[in-house]
């Protein structure tokens, strides 16, 4: 039997017979990404500046985005931990 993906999104999903299900978990994993990324990381490199800086219109469209991606990724994990039972 082969081991489970290994990186930061597989072990940010709650174990086994957690109360959460993949997609909220992964919406969430999907905002702290945002807030971690355009509030931090970025902007310390000096690659992008502060989300801060940006329009309410466009932190509203980067947030959603990452909901959506992070909603879907934890969806994809929690099938894929699913048929491995």
């Amino acid at each position: 039997m082969e081991s489970p993906p290994e990186g930061a999104t597989a072990n940010d999903l709650p174990p086994e017979g957690g109360t959460a299900s993949g997609p909220v978990v992964g919406a969430a994993y999907g905002l702290a990404v945002w807030a971690g990324s355009y509030l931090g990381l970025l902007p310390a490199l000096g690659i992008y500046p502060p989300a801060t800086r940006e329009s309410p219109r466009r932190n509203l469209l980067m947030i959603a985005a990452h909901l959506v991606w992070g909603a879907s990724l934890g969806g994809l994990f929690h099938g894929m931990k699913e048929t491995q039972r």
